[in-house]
Parts: structure tokens; C-alpha cells; sequence
């Protein structure tokens, strides 16, 4: 197994953090030329610490052919933490949860 590099932590103020979520809800929200809301629904189940994601989703949040970086392999062979990271919102509030991987049928 390689070595693997773990970027430094950056520290991010919670009120930034809120603020750039409601930029991009306010995107995603946003009106099309016909008149219809423009939205990126992405279905996924979440653990209370990460998420699995499948080829398209992961398209649609992080571009088309992306592939994930290993940040730490997990005990069970071929499976591994990914360095990237999802804000989930919902009606209660928002997480921050990591992806693990491989992709997945589905998410």
C-alpha cells in the first residue's frame, strides 16, 4: 500500500459556510427561461458520518468523469475513505459527511 497525503484542515467559519450554501440553494433553486425551476436533485442515503455515491451523482456534484482521491483505506479490502466531502441539507438543518468508495449501483 502507498502512502497517502492528508491535506492540512482548513478551518472555515460557520457563518461562511452557511452563507455559500444558500448561494448555491439559491442557484440550484433558480428559474429557467420557461419559467420552471432549474434543480439538482441528487437521492442518497446518509450514515451519521458518510455516504455512498453512485456515477451520476457523483457527476452531478463534483463534474462529468470525476474520480474520487483516497484519503484513508478502510479495513475491508478495496473499500476507502475519499478525501471529498458532502454538505447535506435538509429541512432540519445540514451535515457535512464524507464519501466513501468505490462508487455504488446506486446511491
Amino acid at each position: 500500500m502507498g502512502t497517502v497525503q492528508i491535506p492540512a484542515p482548513v478551518v472555515v467559519a460557520p457563518a461562511d459556510i452557511e452563507q455559500v450554501t444558500r448561494q448555491v440553494l439559491a442557484r440550484l433553486m433558480s428559474v429557467d427561461g420557461n419559467g420552471r425551476r432549474k434543480t439538482l436533485p441528487v437521492r442518497l442515503g446518509v450514515s451519521v458520518r458518510h455516504t455512498h455515491l453512485c456515477r451520476e451523482d457523483l457527476d452531478k456534484l463534483f463534474g462529468p468523469g470525476y474520480e474520487l482521491k483516497v484519503f484513508k483505506e478502510l479495513y475491508q479490502k478495496g473499500y476507502y475513505a475519499a478525501q471529498e466531502r458532502v454538505m447535506v441539507v435538509g429541512r432540519r438543518g445540514c451535515i457535512e459527511v464524507r464519501v466513501l468508495g468505490p462508487l455504488r449501483p446506486r446511491s
